[in-house]
């Protein structure tokens, strides 16, 4: 798995600029709803006009910062209330250049570079930071959730739904795949997945996850990442895994909580994932599709679900865990993939101040900069 080389600056950017308040709120007619920055050249933002009267877009302009210069994009044309506006690059795929309003070589950018929408002098939307250039929407298309039809200030991550890369469905439409309140409840265990084998063989014999689903039973806890479970004894059988072997919770990684190297918020995530799993009435891991067989320390890879929940994105929602990203974003519910629905959470959670992201662990001495000495009632090691 890797980590973002983003997410430190995206969570420091957010306790400062993720506020939602009337003061972050530009009050503009004319917002950014959508922003494509896929493979090859094709690359697109979607305007919208939020009012009930007509906008005369040539009062605006689209610019792109990039380190040495700003590229001022003037927009045309009059764009009818309630409806989409939609400026591509030239060297973009027919299913972009279709859906476009508007066609120009100006809108060649990287998934680093703030876009700023600005009427007149006054910026009225944005995407990104000014003058701090990271990986906001690499690879990904951004589309703003409908909850947050709003221009702002500043750029707040919270108010978009990330897609994977070359998604154009939702492109030069307001609709999207999801609502808010969905997104956070995180995604569910389709159908089809029930259907499918836990493991595939490949060309040249490895074994590689194939997204299916198979029922355990806790044989110990280790970890707010990490559980011993009792597998189908068939499987593991034919993957040579040992019954009980370890499992680490997929595209998540809570801090360590063992005798000897116990970090801030490691009990807390050790005991709420325990907690968890005690009161399920069925525990589920799913395999990763085309993952392998194990990871670096040889423990299997998986998605552990709790009566229908997903509990890696639980363990997020609560601020217990950063989010590590792996490169591989098949598996999907709602068109979304199921780390992207983890990064969701993230965000909910430093907006929040959730967890790690501004609650105190009360397992931990402030003062002393490491665990309790004398934790009372518990055994925080079992």
């Amino acid at each position: 798995m890797k980590k973002f080389a983003y997410l430190v600056l995206t969570i420091l950017s957010c306790f400062t600029l993720t506020n939602c308040n009337n003061d972050n709120d530009t009050k503009s007619k004319l917002i950014i709803t959508e922003v494509i920055e896929g493979s090859d050249d094709n690359k697109a933002v979607e305007l919208y006009n939020i009012s009930d009267e007509s906008i005369d877009l040539s009062k605006y302009t689209l610019e792109i910062q990039r380190k040495s210069s700003l590229v001022s994009i003037p927009l045309n044309s009059t764009l009818k209330p309630k409806e989409t506006f939609v400026i591509a690059y030239d060297k973009s795929c027919e299913d972009i250049l279709n859906k476009s309003d508007m066609i120009t070589d100006k809108l060649n950018f990287i998934g680093s570079q703030p876009i700023i929408l600005k009427k007149g002098n006054k910026q009225v939307d944005i995407i990104g930071i000014l003058d701090n250039q990271a990986d906001y929407y690499k690879d990904i298309t951004l589309a703003r959730k409908k909850e947050f039809l709003v221009g702002r200030k500043n750029f707040d991550e919270y108010d978009w739904i990330r897609y994977n890369c070359d998604n154009f469905k939702y492109l030069s439409q307001i609709d999207v795949s999801i609502t808010n309140a969905e997104l956070l409840q995180g995604p569910k265990l389709e159908s089809h997945y029930l259907q499918a084998p836990f493991y595939k063989i490949t060309s040249d014999g490895s074994f590689v996850g194939g997204g299916g689903v198979m029922d355990v039973k806790v044989k110990y806890y280790t970890d707010g990442d990490t559980t011993g479970f009792i597998y189908d004894s068939k499987i593991i059988s034919e993957l040579g895994i040992k019954q009980g072997s370890k499992l680490r919770y997929q595209n998540i990684d809570t801090p360590e909580s063992y005798e000897g190297n116990v970090q801030e918020f490691g009990l807390v995530a050790k005991a709420y994932t325990k907690s968890r799993l005690e009161d399920a009435f069925i525990i589920q891991v799913q395999s990763v599709v085309n993952g392998p067989r194990t990871e670096t320390f040889d423990r299997m890879l998986g998605w552990v679900w709790i009566d229908g929940e997903l509990l890696n994105h639980s363990i997020v929602k609560c601020g217990y865990s950063d989010v590590s990203f792996s490169t591989d974003d098949q598996m999907l519910y709602k068109d979304i993939s199921y780390p992207n629905y983890l990064y969701d959470a993230q965000l909910y959670a430093i907006k929040n101040r959730l967890g790690r992201h501004g609650e105190k662990d009360p397992y931990w001495d402030y003062e002393n900069n490491c665990v309790k000495e004398n934790i009372s009632g518990i055994n925080p090691f079992k």
